[in-house]
């Protein structure tokens, strides 16, 4: 498999894994891309690297670990995933629900995930209404957009939220005011990659700071979760939109609730636990883009060779493949019902596609790069 990573970093841990699972790996940072549209009806949209066009006929996969200058960065998986067919588990619609703090609430609500009381406001003026809504003081005070604890506040007096919200007033500051929960400085991130959660970690605040990011100063633990909060988490997950995420949980008192999505996890985890959830993700998008590592033929061992032959000669499983059933959806709904990744899948799995030849009508999209039925 080809997988292809955005990322201002190197992302050595996920490269790294992806090799030992058999797969080549091209990590682009999406700053240095130029997006291109084509003006024709069929498509020919492209992507440029200082000039020089960046083919994509090969790349099965993408995986989203852009931690800044999030907006273009956007722009750039949108084009790779819709435009130009490429599967993702972080879409860039998904990873814009998990960058907008209440737009993430909102989604979350709308799936009944239970959060903190929450309330929005723009030019905050009413102070003592707003600290009412969310139960009073102590409560925490966010900027819309922020991660690693950046832009997150505790107001425990009636004169620190005066100050803050008076500066946010004055500087035109979107506020997301929310219910302090009696976590005892602790929160839980969730590692969650499809239908499960990979790991999970308890982080402790640094000595004087409610915030339990890793990344100032707190320190973790590897935690199992209850049944309700690996639920949580994955819901959570899906609800915003992603099928890779990091999900922060508070517990206070009997009750679990999600606080944040995260759609570009950190891999300090994977120190604290020992738990290499690259692992699962890479497994995850192999599943995902029909694709399968190197190393599992690998770990057969001596019998490898014997179990490939022998499984030319089993009966076939009496549930569909997913060939069989897109190769059906197709033939009932045309070639328009298929995502580009579904095509492609069918493409380099061998499938019978003479049908399609006596349609011509089947033939909805002539992208040259983007359809994998049409060789340019």
């Amino acid at each position: 498999m080809k997988l292809l990573v955005l990322s201002h970093t190197s992302q050595s841990k996920l490269v790294e894994t992806a090799q030992k699972r058999g797969h080549d790996v091209q990590v682009l940072n999406p700053d240095d891309l130029y997006l291109m549209i084509s003006d024709s009806v069929n498509g020919y949209d492209r992507i440029y690297l200082k000039g020089e066009r960046v083919s994509l006929s090969k790349t099965d996969a993408l995986i989203c670990r852009i931690g800044k200058n999030l907006s273009y960065g956007l722009n750039v998986v949108e084009h790779i995933n819709r435009n130009m067919g490429i599967y993702t588990p972080s879409p860039a619609d998904g990873l814009r629900i998990a960058a907008d703090k209440f737009l993430c609430s909102q989604r979350l609500s709308q799936q009944n995930i239970r959060i903190p009381k929450t309330v929005m406001a723009y030019k905050p003026d009413d102070v003592d209404f707003l600290i009412d809504k969310v139960g009073g003081l102590p409560a925490v005070a966010k900027t819309l957009q922020g991660s690693q604890g950046v832009g997150v506040m505790i107001l425990e007096s009636k004169r620190a939220a005066n100050t803050s919200l008076e500066s946010m007033y004055k500087n035109d500051i979107d506020l997301l005011l929310q219910q302090y929960l009696e976590g005892g400085s602790r929160d839980i991130r969730a590692i969650v990659v499809g239908d499960k959660v990979s790991v999970a970690m308890e982080r402790t605040a640094n000595k004087g700071d409610f915030r339990a990011n890793i990344s100032r100063g707190g320190s973790g633990k590897k935690i199992d979760l209850t049944p309700e909060e690996t639920e949580m988490a994955v819901r959570a997950a899906a609800a915003s939109g992603l099928e890779f995420a990091g999900v922060d949980i508070v517990r206070d008192g009997d009750k679990s609730y999600v606080i944040e999505v995260n759609g570009n996890p950190g891999s300090k985890i994977i120190e604290i636990t020992g738990v290499n959830f690259f692992e699962d993700l890479v497994k995850y998008v192999e599943e995902k883009a029909g694709k399968k590592g190197k190393k599992d033929d690998e770990d057969k061992g001596a019998n490898s060779i014997l179990s490939t032959i022998g499984a030319f000669f089993q009966p076939k499983a009496s549930e569909p493949t997913r060939q069989e059933l897109l190769i059906q959806k197709v033939r009932k709904n045309g070639l328009e019902s298929l995502t580009f990744s579904e095509q492609k899948f069918l493409q380099d799995s061998g499938a019978d596609l003479s049908f399609l030849w006596d349609d011509p009508n089947l033939w909805w999209n002539k992208r040259v790069d983007s359809n994998p039925f049409i060789k340019s």
